[in-house]
C-alpha cells in the first residue's frame, strides 16, 4: 500500500514518464451510409481487356469485305490485258486460217463443182502446186491451231475473271455488251470444236472420189464461215469493253 502510493507520488512529480495512451489507426476511416452504418472500402477497378475468344465486331467484317474487293478488283486489273491480247490473237489467226482456208478450196476443188475448173487441175493455183500436194495444208493448219490456242487461253480467263462489281447486273450499254460477250463466246466455243472435228476428218479420210472430198469440204468452208460469223460479234463487244 505504501509502496503503490510511493509510485503515485511519483508519476506526479514528473519523476516517472506517464505512457502514451494506445490509439487505433485505420488506413481507411470508415464512410457512413444512410442507415447509419459503414460502407466497405470500394475495390479498385478492373481493365476489362478483350480476349480472342470474343467474337469481332462490325468493323472486322467490313475490313475483310473491303480486303476481298480490293483483291477481286486487283485480280481484274492483272488479267485484262492478256485476255486482251489473246483476244486479238484469235481474231487475227482465225482471220488468217479462214482465208488460208478458202483460198485452199478454189485452187483443190474450184466453184463449179467440175475438177477441171479448179486451179490445181489448170496448175494455176494460188498457193502455188506445192499446196496441191500438201495434205493438209499447212497455212490453213498453223493458222486454225493458234486461233485455237488463243481462243482457249482467252475463254480460260474470261471464265476465272471476276466481276466484283457486277456490271453484268446493271443498266446500260456495258452492261448489254458484256452479256453477249459472255454469250456469243460459248457459241463460238462449240462451233471451233465441231470446225476442228470435221477438218481433222476431212485430212483423214481417203473418199476415193472428187465429189465426195468437194462435199465434205464444202461443209467444212460453210462451218468455217458461221464460225467466223460468230467470231465478229464477239471481237466487237470485246473491243467496246476494252476501250469504249
Amino acid at each position: 500500500m505504501q509502496t503503490a502510493a510511493f509510485l503515485a507520488w511519483l508519476g506526479v512529480t514528473g519523476v516517472l514518464p506517464t505512457p502514451p495512451p494506445t490509439t487505433l489507426h485505420l488506413s481507411d476511416p470508415p464512410i457512413a451510409t444512410e442507415e447509419g452504418g459503414e460502407a466497405p472500402p470500394e475495390e479498385p477497378e478492373r481493365e476489362e481487356t478483350q480476349t480472342g475468344d470474343e467474337e469481332p465486331g462490325a468493323d472486322g467484317g467490313a475490313d475483310r469485305q473491303s480486303e476481298d474487293l480490293r483483291a477481286a478488283l486487283a485480280l481484274r486489273r492483272d488479267l485484262r490485258i492478256p485476255h486482251i491480247i489473246a483476244g486479238n490473237a484469235t481474231f487475227g489467226s482465225m482471220t488468217g486460217a479462214f482465208i488460208f482456208g478458202w483460198i485452199h478450196f478454189a485452187d483443190r476443188y474450184g466453184y463449179t463443182g467440175n475438177e477441171a475448173d479448179s486451179g490445181c487441175f489448170r496448175g494455176d493455183p494460188i498457193l502455188g502446186t506445192e499446196m496441191c500436194a500438201s495434205q493438209p495444208p499447212w497455212p490453213h493448219v498453223i493458222g486454225s491451231a493458234i486461233a485455237v490456242t488463243a481462243f482457249s487461253a482467252a475463254i480460260l480467263m474470261g471464265s476465272v475473271m471476276p466481276d466484283p462489281l457486277h456490271l453484268a447486273d446493271q443498266e446500260g450499254d456495258r452492261a448489254m455488251w458484256l452479256s453477249v460477250h459472255r454469250a456469243v463466246r460459248w457459241g463460238l466455243f462449240g462451233l471451233l470444236v465441231a470446225q476442228v472435228a470435221l477438218g481433222v476428218v476431212s485430212v483423214a479420210v481417203d473418199l476415193g472420189n472428187f465429189e465426195d472430198e468437194r462435199a465434205l469440204a464444202t461443209a467444212h468452208l460453210a462451218l468455217g464461215a458461221v464460225t467466223y460469223a460468230t467470231l465478229i460479234p464477239l471481237a466487237v463487244t470485246g473491243w467496246l469493253l476494252a476501250w469504249g
